[in-house]
């Protein structure tokens, strides 16, 4: 059968999207609301599971599990300090790079993974905005803050005159304060 040669590339051209996933056929990102500056947030895609934890009171944990690796599924967890959006990539992508060494992933699996990672991080870690302020010759900043969760919010005043710098800073137990 001679078909022209249009309909032979329009064939292959569908038969090739069929057969590679794509972002937005993968389930989205489940976030846990943070409580207490406690949340999670995790997503799979084909065989792997990248899962990022926040404690307030101890180290925040990244896990990537693949499963099909061998009889039981591999992983690898790494303790993270100070977690950023950027710092959290940062260290998925060493994490894909650990089980690339190990484990067959599909192609293109990390970068279906990633996305809508910035979305899903924003609403786990969402940081107010920094406020700066200058009133009466006082440097005012408000910084770090969480909705409902102070733990990592900084405020202070700052003033300098020609021979003194005066700072007023709260303590982390509103009892107080340090000049």
């Amino acid at each position: 059968m001679n078909l022209p040669r249009s309909v032979l590339i329009t064939a292959a051209a569908t038969t090739m999207s069929l057969s590679q996933a794509s972002a937005a056929d993968d389930p989205a990102w489940t976030v846990k609301a943070p409580v207490n500056g406690a949340g999670a947030m995790s997503r799979t895609v084909d065989t792997v599971t990248l899962a990022y934890t926040r404690m307030p009171t101890e180290d925040d944990t990244l896990r990537l599990t693949v499963r099909g690796c061998g009889d039981e599924p591999w992983y690898i967890e790494e303790s993270l300090n100070g977690t950023t959006a950027q710092t959290l990539r940062d260290s998925a992508k060493e994490e894909f790079d650990n089980a690339r060494l190990n484990c067959k992933l599909a192609d293109g699996v990390e970068e279906r993974m990633m996305a809508g990672f910035d979305e899903a991080f924003a609403r786990l870690k969402p940081f107010l905005p920094p406020h700066r302020q200058t009133v009466g010759g006082w440097q005012l900043s408000d910084e770090g803050g969480l909705p409902g969760d102070d733990g990592e919010r900084s405020v202070r005043m700052v003033k300098a005159l020609a021979t003194v710098k005066m700072t007023y800073q709260p303590s982390g137990t509103s009892d107080g304060a340090s000049i």
